[in-house]
């Protein structure tokens, strides 16, 4: 079967920061070391396997949705916007392992998708259940005929290239199977099959998924996506070495693509976890670093000091959380405290998240076999220099009712003095700066204290509302008085 596969990036993973990819820019002169302070909230334990972060109310905070295993009902938990959690009282299903948020039905809210585990002889499908918009879901009543597999993961992404979110679940038994979605959330098998442990991602730029495999005790090796549904092979490396852990996506040297973090642990072996450095096309060379090996580790990748550069948490199991802060060439440095969970979690399951809105990375910890989930908050004093938007951007100005303009923008910063200036062409309308995600979701960065920009010249920016530094984009927009969108100008980095 033939699968057209394009990576759509949804805007949850973005509020959530867990995208794996990041724009590159310019280092910092300096590491912040972040600092960490964990919830005063006492949280029961619960089996908790997974969690998946997302605003499944619409009131603009990221809840949480717990996967509880055994015979444990998984859960909703409603953000109040500081960070707090109460129970919202809905109970899904038991047996919960693998959790993934997603607008499955295309509605414009985002649903559930639960990977089940067998537990003590009884199994569960997987299952599916749609939000009212409200954080109120049913459940969709569908079974996929897996319930002997015994799910343990869930990935969402289009891999049919239908716009809409189909599933990749990983079984108990080693497989990954492809359910492909209708565009109503309801699922049906795919034909098309992966070998080994897939991460998936876009390796070589194109906009489509590809897979960063490990073939355990043999291999670790690439597959290509064309575009239209057809893999084929670009990299392959013999290591007998390779074995069970997480591998996570990133772009940790800033060379503009996404380099792979390899955990190699579990009971039979330990290996030291690998940095895997890519060349763009989606061959992979190795970092001369070697960060220490470990087992049953949960492995986690974001800026936590924002200072541009992908950071890595590793969750250990009965042991501390460490923090890698990478030094914005892709080498990371142990100049952090561990963080002590108490009591001690057994299998831990990591991911990070701006939990109380202070556009700071925090830190979620599930824990399954012992101990509580927990929540660290990310107290880090972020400075806001912008030096490495210094460059030349291009841009259009697109306006609704048709016809667009090109234009160069330059940026040079005076960091030290807080000045940040930007040059510009003439913009045809009045218009506030700001500046989105890498997704292109919208999110403010910035804004000047004037919007008039209607000759060229300089404008020093006067205030700063949030340094975002994986930006790619840059967008001017104008409203009418009655609040409608009138035009708006989107740059982007030459």
């Amino acid at each position: 079967m033939k699968i057209k596969s394009k990576l759509i990036l949804w805007s949850i993973v973005s509020a959530a920061c867990l995208s794996s990819v990041f724009a590159s820019g310019k280092q910092q002169k300096s590491i912040v070391t972040p600092a960490f302070q964990k919830s005063a909230q006492a949280f029961p334990f619960q089996t908790t396997r997974q969690i998946a972060l997302g605003d499944v109310d619409g009131d603009g905070d990221l809840d949480a949705v717990l996967a509880n295993m055994q015979f444990n009902d998984s859960l909703l938990w409603l953000n109040d916007g500081t960070g707090r959690f109460t129970d919202s009282g809905l109970r899904l299903t038991q047996q919960g392992h693998g959790v993934a948020l997603g607008d499955l039905n295309r509605d414009g809210t985002l649903d559930i998708f639960f990977a089940c585990c067998a537990y003590n002889e009884h199994y569960l499908p997987s299952k599916i259940y749609f939000n009212n918009g409200r954080g109120q879901f049913t459940d969709s009543g569908q079974d996929l005929g897996d319930s002997t597999l015994s799910g343990v993961a869930i990935r969402l992404l289009d891999l049919d290239g239908d716009k809409d979110l189909d599933a990749m679940v990983q079984y108990s038994t080693g497989q990954f199977k492809i359910y492909l979605n209708d565009g109503n959330g309801r699922f049906s098998e795919s034909s098309f099959a992966l070998s080994g442990y897939p991460t998936p991602g876009d390796l070589n730029g194109d906009g489509f998924v590809d897979f960063f495999i490990k073939d355990i005790g043999e291999e670790y090796r690439t597959l290509l996506n064309d575009g239209k549904g057809h893999f084929k092979s670009r990299w392959k490396l013999k290591d007998p070495h390779v074995r069970y852990g997480d591998v996570v996506l990133g772009d940790v040297d800033r060379d503009g693509d996404i380099d792979a973090i390899v955990v190699n642990g579990d009971s039979l072996a330990t290996y030291p976890t690998k940095i895997w450095l890519n060349d763009g096309t989606g061959r992979f060379s190795g970092s001369t670093q070697s960060l220490p090996s470990s087992i049953d580790t949960s492995l986690s990748i974001g800026d936590l000091n924002q200072d541009g550069s992908p950071d890595l948490v590793f969750a250990n199991n009965e042991g501390p959380i460490q923090i890698r802060l990478n030094d914005g060439k892709g080498r990371f440095m142990d100049r952090h405290e561990s963080l002590q969970p108490d009591p001690l979690i057994m299998f831990p399951n990591c991911l990070l998240g701006d939990i109380n809105r202070d556009n700071r990375l925090d830190i979620v910890v599930a824990a399954y076999g012992a101990g509580s989930n927990q929540i660290w908050f990310n107290m880090t004093d972020i400075k806001n220099e912008l030096t490495w938007l210094n460059g030349s951007w291009s841009g259009t100005v697109y306006q609704p009712k048709g016809g667009t303009q090109f234009f160069p923008v330059t940026f040079t910063v005076d960091a030290p003095k807080g000045i940040y200036k930007i040059q510009y062409p003439t913009i045809p309308f009045k218009a506030v700066l700001s500046l989105t995600s890498a997704d292109d979701c919208q999110a403010m960065f910035i804004e000047t204290a004037t919007s008039g920009h209607a000759a060229p010249g300089t404008v020093a920016i006067t205030k700063i509302i949030w340094t975002q530094t994986n930006s790619k984009y840059i967008t001017w927009t104008r409203y009418l008085d009655s609040g409608a969108l009138d035009a708006w100008a989107t740059l982007k980095r030459k």
